[in-house]
């Protein structure tokens, strides 16, 4: 799960607007606590590809000043995110194809005509999965730990014992069937 606050988000779409018709691209720096990303810097980097109208690259310069400050801050890199200034914030083939971190979400924003939309992904091995997304200043709850499913795979399995043991014992006490003369 990625969590923006209101600001952080706004910083988001504003850098994508400011930059399109071209992709905007950039940083999303926090902290990662249960689970959650909490985004708490939302840093633009120059989008140095070749054709940035339908690409983009992260300028690795920019990049590696990023990564060397982060020991000094102590924050550490909990996502990327890049505009597509004409269509659905999917991630496309070559997104998909470049994507590099498989530990991080990639925030996609989309804009069409009627606004500004952003949607997460994790995107490792040509895999491409959807990720929470959460706008809010206030804390999200974290999401399920393991130990809460294995509680609700228990709670299943209880109920089909149950249910398989009411079905028998009706099938047990029923009377036995008449005998059908021939």
């Amino acid at each position: 799960m990625v969590w923006f606050s209101v600001e952080q988000h706004n910083a988001l779409l504003r850098h994508a607007a400011a930059d399109a018709p071209r992709e905007a691209c950039g940083v999303l720096l926090g902290s990662i606590t249960s689970g959650v990303a909490q985004v708490n810097q939302v840093i633009p980097v120059a989008n140095i590809a070749d054709d940035p109208h339908v690409s983009y690259r992260l300028d690795d310069t920019h990049l590696a000043r990023i990564v060397g400050g982060l020991a000094r801050t102590g924050g550490e890199i909990v996502g990327f995110y890049h505009s597509h200034p004409a269509s659905a914030p999917i991630p496309s083939s070559s997104d998909v194809r470049l994507a590099a971190y498989a530990d991080v979400p990639y925030v996609i924003v989309g804009q069409r005509a009627g606004g500004a939309v952003s949607a997460a992904w994790r995107i490792a091995d040509g895999a491409v999965e959807p990720i929470d997304s959460i706008v809010a200043d206030v804390a999200p709850l974290p999401p399920p730990e393991l130990g809460m499913s294995f509680q609700y795979t228990l709670l299943v399995l209880a109920a089909v014992t149950v249910c398989v043991m009411v079905i028998a014992a009706a099938i047990l006490l029923l009377p036995p069937a008449p005998v059908i003369p021939r």
